[in-house]
């Protein structure tokens, strides 16, 4: 069976990729949400504000949170920025006139201009690149 997209691989340009700071912003947006209903929770159940320990120090959380999460959301721009600058992306979703590329493989998994691709088709083609590398080391 011929595969419809060549096997070529890329260098990528330093730091986390686009993908990877998405998902660290998607898992600090997840724990704003958990700390800001657990100090509001905090906040009825004593029936105090920031005087009491407990609420002060989920409110600090919370306060992380937030910074970390606009921290996020700079870097997953600044990655962006950076892919879209070198030609490509990490990125499965939009953007179809950048290559796709996998940032655990470097392989180009979607060529410019070519329609958007599922995940299962995603990573088909990635684990064919793999077991194609496997089989090379192993000859």
């Amino acid at each position: 069976m011929i595969d419809p997209v060549p096997v070529r691989t890329r260098e990528r340009v330093p730091g986390p990729s686009l993908v990877r700071t998405v998902y660290v912003t998607f898992i600090s947006a997840a724990l704003t949400l958990a700390s800001g209903i657990a100090t509001m929770v905090a906040i009825v159940v004593t029936q105090s504000t920031f005087d009491n320990p407990v609420v002060a120090t989920l409110a600090t959380i919370l306060a992380a949170c937030l910074v970390g999460g606009v921290a996020c959301t700079h870097f997953a721009k600044r990655a962006s920025k950076a892919e879209t600058a070198a030609g490509y992306t990490t990125s499965r979703f939009g953007y179809p006139q950048l290559e796709l590329v996998d940032p655990s493989t470097n392989l180009i998994v979607r060529a410019a201009g070519e329609p958007l691709i599922s995940r299962e088709e995603y990573r088909r083609r990635v684990q064919a690149y793999r077991t194609m590398v496997l089989e090379s080391d192993d000859a």
